[in-house]
């Protein structure tokens, strides 16, 4: 399986404005076996309305400290990051983008 991990905060605007592109992704692909998930350095009571209010239904990982972040080389927000089958990390695409 693949996991795509979204680094993002509510306090990020770039971040509020990808977060329903990801759950788009994530409902898209999960048949497919993509695990996705939202990690961000924020408090469950911060996050939770936030999610609730844009309808959020990825599983999210709550206060990921500075030092998960640089172990995942997350050096600026948003950053999606995907995990592949073998195990390994490769950056998708750090800050916002458009097309």
């Amino acid at each position: 399986r693949c996991v795509l991990i979204d680094f993002s905060a509510t306090w990020c605007g770039p971040c509020v404005e990808c977060m329903p592109h990801v759950q788009g992704i994530a409902d898209k692909c999960k048949a497919r076996g993509l695990v996705t998930l939202i990690a961000t350095d924020e408090p469950m009571e911060v996050f939770e309305p936030f999610a609730q209010k844009k309808k959020l239904t990825l599983p999210v990982a709550l206060e990921v400290s500075r030092e998960a972040q640089k172990a995942f080389g997350v050096f600026s927000w948003p950053t999606a990051m995907l995990i592949g089958a073998d195990g390994n990390p490769a950056p998708v695409d750090e800050g916002f983008k458009r097309a």
